[in-house]
């Protein structure tokens, strides 16, 4: 057994203890910011991998008084981190993978590595943006975005700066289909890959989890010129007690054009509710983790089937 794997497996019965602790003793609601079980592992070769079996996902609505279909713009993604033998990060890798959607406007995905937005848009959520966030790395490094699997529509490359605001392509329009075409496959992947220019500040033992908080993901409306991010983020981006955008750690399957997500999944607006609320207190995982608790009988309703 090599050092990988000895110093993982002593971390994963120590978080496995850990966590039975925190549910037993928990005093506030735990919102869905991380990954799976078993992510803390970092394999053989010091890369850990968060999607081995499925994707995450992103959603957005790109009007506060939406329709809550959750389609205008839908990203799977994926992360792997890469560990030097000193378990430092040194490298973060990500592929975007837009899927099928159903809006009007011309939605692109941007991406602030360290927690502060250059850009606020000109609209009315613009002020909501200036809130700092926790910076994705520590140190300096750059991002590095480019097209793995498309034709010359879905073109998005650049080297940025950590400081920048990354954008990882423009247009769902030009880089996914619509829902009413029935494609399902990938137009256009994209990877983004995030080099850590000193690892020595990025010890695996204060990097737990995969945590959503940390990955500062923004739709840019460019008709209008508005900015949208994860409530799971910046919780001032709720309305009517709803989530204008919030993150999935499954391979979600979501509705279809103007039909709301509430009678498909039933444990999603007591879950928003929570979320607008703040609320804590011991809740019931089918409220925590709605996503697992779809309605069976309107599966095959659904985009991107379970």
């Amino acid at each position: 057994m090599n050092k990988f794997s000895i110093y993982f497996y002593l971390l994963y019965l120590v978080s496995t203890f850990s966590l039975i602790l925190t549910f037993q003793n928990c005093s506030d609601v735990q919102f869905t910011k991380t990954g799976k079980d078993g992510d803390n592992i970092v394999d053989e070769n010091g890369i850990r991998d968060f999607n081995k079996d499925q994707k995450f996902a992103i959603v957005f609505e790109d009007v506060a008084q939406g329709d809550f279909d959750y389609n205008d713009l839908v990203v799977k993604f994926s992360v792997r981190e890469f560990y030097d033998s000193l378990l430092n990060l040194k490298k973060i890798e990500m592929l975007f993978y837009p899927r099928p959607f159903e809006a009007g406007f011309t939605n692109g995905l941007r991406f602030v590595a360290d927690g502060i937005v250059n850009d606020l848009g000109s609209g009315p959520e613009s002020n909501l943006l200036t809130r700092q966030t926790k910076s994705l790395f520590s140190g300096p490094g750059n991002i590095v975005v480019e097209t793995v699997q498309g034709t010359s529509h879905c073109y998005s490359a650049g080297i940025f700066d950590k400081s920048d605001d990354v954008v990882i392509f423009a247009s769902q329009q030009d880089s996914s289909y619509t829902i009413a075409s029935n494609i399902s496959e990938d137009r256009c992947v994209y990877k983004m890959t995030v080099n850590i220019h000193d690892p020595s500040l990025n010890p695996l033992s204060e990097r737990k989890g995969f945590d959503i908080t940390q990955y500062r993901f923004i739709m840019h409306i460019t008709n209008n010129n508005r900015m949208v991010e994860l409530a799971d983020v910046n919780d001032g981006f709720i309305a009517n007690h709803r989530p204008m955008a919030f993150f999935v750690p499954t391979d979600f399957a979501y509705p279809r054009g103007g039909a709301q997500i509430f009678p498909y999944y039933p444990y999603f607006d007591s879950y928003a509710q929570l979320m607008a609320d703040g609320k804590k207190g011991t809740v019931d995982d089918n409220i925590i983790h709605w996503y697992n608790y779809p309605d069976a009988s309107r599966l095959n309703e659904l985009v991107d089937l379970l």
